[in-house]
Parts: C-alpha cells; sequence; structure tokens
C-alpha cells in the first residue's frame, strides 16, 4: 500500500509495491530455501511463518492480542536458558515443549 500522503508513482510503486502492507512474497520463498538448504547441511531450524506481520509489527505487538511472537521469543529464551524458571514460567516452558500450544 502506497502512503496515504503520497501522490502515486511508478517510483513509489517500484519501492513499495501494489500491497505494501504485508512482507513481499519473495521473503517467505527465499527463508523457506535457506530452510531446505540448512536441513539438506544437517544443521536444521526452526522457521516460523507469522501471517498477518510485517517487518516489525510483529514486534509491536508483543503482550497485546496477537502475541504468536512473543511466544515465540521467550520459548526460544528458555530453550537457551536451560535451566530451572520461575514458578510463573513453568506453564509456558510446558507448552513451548509441547510444540508450540
Amino acid at each position: 500500500m502506497i502512503p496515504t500522503t503520497a501522490v502515486p508513482n511508478p517510483q513509489l510503486r517500484a519501492y513499495f509495491g501494489d500491497d505494501a502492507a504485508l512482507d513481499p512474497g519473495d521473503f517467505a520463498r527465499q527463508a523457506h530455501q535457506m530452510a531446505t538448504a540448512r536441513r539438506a547441511a544437517g544443521k536444521a531450524q526452526a522457521v516460523y511463518q507469522l501471517n498477518r506481520h510485517r517487518h516489525l509489527s510483529e514486534v509491536y505487538a508483543i503482550n497485546t492480542a496477537d502475541d504468536a511472537f512473543g511466544k515465540l521469543l521467550l520459548c526460544f529464551v528458555i530453550a537457551i536458558i536451560g535451566q530451572p524458571l520461575m514458578k510463573p514460567y513453568q506453564a509456558m516452558r510446558r507448552w513451548c515443549l509441547d510444540g508450540l500450544g
């Protein structure tokens, strides 16, 4: 979506596309290619696509009704810490280990 304060022109369309509200499809395709190559190299990693988000909107949504990224981030931190957690986070750890709910 071209900014509403801008006059549509070819340069803006080239930069923003016809619908820049979401990340371009190339982003998802490139992430899939990377994940496939890493898996083939024996270095598989989890890859998540957060629908309805673009660039930083998933970060801005942390601790809101749409907190999918916040939960993934917390699971990442819990996995890195690898130690007993305070009681409030025990249930979250179980949620992470059970496949992200």
